[in-house]
């Protein structure tokens, strides 16, 4: 796609962090961030505070929880196929 402006960039700054992004539009973005020194900042930013709740969240879900989530989103796949 070549050259990003701001909001395109900003706007898939979260898929960009969590690896979503094929190989072209990922170095589209990070050739942006290493030009735009806003959009920089608010990628280290972003990535930042992604570091410390990572780093904090150590509480363990409760098995059923987990299971009880994961029924429901089977449910809401099955139901948006139809």
């Amino acid at each position: 796609m070549g050259d990003l402006n701001c909001n395109e960039a900003l706007k898939e700054l979260y898929g960009f962090l969590d690896g979503e992004l094929d190989d072209a539009r990922r170095s589209d973005i990070d050739a942006h961030l290493g030009r735009c020194g806003h959009c920089s900042g608010v990628h280290e930013f972003e990535a930042e505070l992604r570091r410390v709740i990572g780093s904090r969240a150590t509480d363990e879900v409760p098995t059923d929880l987990r299971e009880r989530i994961a029924s429901r989103l089977r449910e809401e796949e099955n139901r948006t196929e139809k």
